[in-house]
């Protein structure tokens, strides 16, 4: 996230204002362009910037997508066996759970439920980019409270910053170490 929108864009397209404030998000770049820049083949790089998985699906999963024939159709969109499945083993009603297709639709679809404009929403960075610049999408300000050099979390800052704003989401990604 470094730039801001170039004003012949914002002209041509009448973006909203808040909108066209916004600095870019910069996504990471793919494995094949990692491997051009670094003159290596992709098979001999290991990604983990963009908490992808360098191990593929496990076989197990690759024989029961292989075995879909349904592909070709939109699943349900309320993932009701799943939502089913998860409830049973973490023991709540299947209500208790969104499904989503990845952590930003997650993440999106959070903010959409709980966020009205003006709401504050707590950060601690360094965390998932996509925490800060998703929030005020959703019309929310964020309230960064960053985390102390070993990466621990500023509690006592984030019950502060809580109280003081009047927080009604916190982002919370734990680091297991």
């Amino acid at each position: 996230m470094t730039e801001v929108l170039p004003s012949r864009v914002v002209d041509k397209v009448r973006v909203r204002a808040d909108i066209a404030a916004m600095r870019v998000y910069t996504p990471t770049a793919s494995l094949e362009v990692f491997a051009e820049q670094l003159g290596f083949p992709a098979e001999r790089l290991i990604k983990l910037d963009a908490n992808e998985n360098p191990y593929g699906p496990s076989p197990g999963a690759r024989a029961v997508l292989a075995a879909l024939n349904t592909t070709h159709i939109y699943p349900d969109p309320e993932a009701r066996a799943l939502g089913a499945l998860l409830g049973e083993y973490v023991g709540v009603s299947a209500d208790h759970i969104l499904a989503g297709a990845g952590a930003d639709e997650l993440i999106a679809l959070i903010l959409e439920l709980f966020i009205e404009p003006g709401d504050a929403v707590i950060n601690t960075p360094p965390t998932f980019s996509m925490y800060a610049f998703d929030a005020p999408l959703a019309f929310a300000r964020v309230v960064d409270v960053p985390r102390r050099a070993a990466f621990s979390l500023d509690v006592a800052g984030i019950e502060a910053a809580a109280r003081e704003c009047g927080a009604k989401l916190l982002f919370l990604s734990l680091i297991h170490i």
